[in-house]
């Protein structure tokens, strides 16, 4: 950001164009090193363009109430945990990763 200010960057932009810094999107990120927020959304890859088509993630869907569990107790995450590896012994570990990381 310094740099194209310094550096006059925005004097050679045509009129049309606009420039928007944001800073700290992620401010518990850049508090704690990490990549995701507080609740784990990578903000970097998370937007969404509600213009278009919601994204399709049927694994999601089957194991949402596991990857947030209302119960956080021991046996609250062992049946989270369970869910995991049931939902991975039928469908594979690059299916699990998909329902977990993808739409």
């Amino acid at each position: 950001q310094l740099l194209f200010l310094r550096a006059k960057f925005h004097e050679r932009l045509p009129s049309s164009t606009a420039v928007l810094f944001v800073h700290a999107l992620n401010c518990y990120g850049f508090a704690w090193d990490r990549r995701v927020t507080a609740e784990g959304v990578d903000l970097n890859r998370n937007f969404v363009d509600f213009s278009k088509p919601l994204p399709s993630n049927p694994g999601y869907e089957e194991l949402a109430e596991h990857f947030v569990p209302a119960d956080i107790s021991e046996e609250g995450l062992k049946r989270a945990e369970a869910a995991f590896a049931a939902y991975q012994a039928r469908h594979g570990e690059l299916k699990l990763r998909e329902a977990r990381g993808s739409g």
